[in-house]
């Protein structure tokens, strides 16, 4: 598992959705292949809620997971 902070400004999720609370709700991440290995990999990416429990990040098609292959 590895850690991302939600920090990044996303005014146009904020004014699409007309939730200021939305604001800073960006996320970035970058890891090196070595950390999950050659071949096909399905990645999916979570958030944890102030309960402790976890919701999927959407893109902006609305996909939960992210098809890749390392050669």
């Amino acid at each position: 598992m590895i850690k991302v902070p939600v920090n990044i400004n996303r005014k146009d999720v904020a004014l699409t959705l007309n939730n200021d609370d939305l604001l800073m709700t960006g996320w970035d991440t970058i890891f090196t292949a070595k950390k999950i290995g050659e071949g096909k990999h399905r990645l999916e990416f979570y958030a944890m809620l102030l309960d402790g429990s976890f919701a999927p990040l959407q893109d902006h098609k609305g996909n939960i997971y992210f098809d890749i292959e390392i050669i």
